[in-house]
């Protein structure tokens, strides 16, 4: 996760590469193109099922930012916007495709039917299929907050919503993903004290 202070100083950069992209600077648009290419990279992979779009979103989300660099009106951080605009660009794909199937159902199941050793060994892929099965709405709150370290009013402005429904949101993954979580944190194979 990010630092305040690492998050302080990206979002001055990128101010300055903003206003100069609204002023029509290609460089400087070139440079906020790669400042924010992995994170939108990242973030927009946990929310869409098709590896294969991650790049056309990521393009779609700068588009977006290149057309309209100077109507931003500074009522959130620049990162804040940016993020905003890469959320609305992954939710149009999950329902311009509706390949996404929400299934809430037998996380129980799955993951108490595991042999131990897949989920030691695997940890980090099961987490992964633990936040598969949470609606993009929730892993983009998961993502926004662990990952990238937003507070729940930020992620409010970035999904467009109110900060009790962000909290909501987190509270309905975190019930979700306990199961899983919960059968990670058990002692691997036959190493119990006696």
């Amino acid at each position: 996760m990010r630092t305040q202070s690492t998050r302080s100083a990206e979002n001055a950069t990128a101010e300055r590469l903003l206003a100069a992209t609204a002023r029509g600077d290609k460089k400087s648009f070139e440079q906020l193109f790669r400042l924010y290419y992995r994170r939108l990279g990242g973030f927009i992979r946990r929310m869409v099922a098709q590896p294969q779009a991650i790049e056309e979103i990521i393009n779609d989300t700068m588009l977006v930012i290149w057309r309209s660099a100077d109507r931003y009106q500074q009522k959130s951080k620049v990162d804040t916007w940016i993020f905003g605009i890469a959320y609305n660009k992954a939710m149009e794909h999950i329902r311009r495709n509706q390949k996404h199937t929400h299934n809430e159902v037998a996380l129980d199941e799955s993951v108490t039917s595991l042999p131990a050793a897949a989920r030691s060994d695997d940890a980090s892929q099961w987490v992964e299929q633990g936040l598969q099965r949470l609606s993009p709405e929730q892993r983009a709150v998961v993502e926004l907050t662990f990952t990238f370290g937003y507070s729940y009013p930020e992620i409010a402005k970035i999904v467009d919503c109110p900060t009790g429904t962000v909290k909501t949101r987190m509270y309905h993954a975190k019930k979700l993903l306990k199961p899983v979580l919960e059968r990670l944190a058990e002692p691997r194979g036959m190493e119990k004290a006696q």
